[in-house]
């Protein structure tokens, strides 16, 4: 239920199967896994393999939620045999900062399934990818002659989608300029 008014709610069916003592579940070595990745590791790289132990032969799914955090788009895959966990798409922190999904492991017992799943966290961190795009190009100024020094002609502004020091823009002529367009101009490293 939200709080909204008039309150909206969705329902779902839970099911539950109340198992006798001697069905063991899966177990997991790990309460829950965690990593942190860069986005710019390749696709089909593995992440870790991730196991339970059991007497029983397992096989281990995924599942995904409806939000692109939760897997909906199948950014990471699991190999229904070995549990290796591998990364299926490219990855953009950008887009998508980290992602949580549970792993499961299952085997059949008589006519029923037995599961036992962990949850999966993985954070996404930014990687230099962006360069800096300027607001307008090119840009033009005109220019009064003898105007006195240290007038100020223009500002130029740039953003960078990256996070932190990889997405900082700090700005300077282009050294590759003529000289006098060299001496007669500067540019503030921080403002533009």
């Amino acid at each position: 239920v939200d709080g909204g008014s008039p309150q909206k709610e969705s329902v779902v069916p839970v099911y539950a199967r109340i198992l006798p003592p001697e069905v063991s579940l899966p177990k997991f070595s790990e309460p829950f896994y965690s990593y942190m990745v860069s986005e710019d590791i390749p696709v089909g790289t593995e992440i870790d393999v991730i196991k339970a132990e059991h007497n029983q032969t397992l096989v281990y799914s995924l599942i995904k939620g409806n939000t692109p955090e939760s897997n909906r788009d199948n950014f990471f895959v699991i190999d229904r045999q070995t549990g290796k966990l591998k990364l299926e798409k490219n990855l953009d922190h950008e887009t998508t900062k980290w992602y949580q999904f549970s792993v499961l492991a299952q085997y059949t017992n008589e006519d029923y399934n037995v599961i036992s799943s962990v949850e999966v966290s993985i954070q996404v961190k930014d990687a230099n990818d962006n360069k800096p795009v300027l607001e307008s190009n090119p840009y033009e100024a005109f220019i009064v002659e003898n105007m006195p020094a240290g007038t100020r002609v223009i500002q130029v502004k740039g953003t960078d989608l990256d996070s932190g020091l990889n997405g900082q823009v700090t700005y300077s002529l282009d050294p590759s300029q003529e000289l006098d367009i060299i001496e007669s101009f500067a540019i503030n490293m921080e403002t533009g």
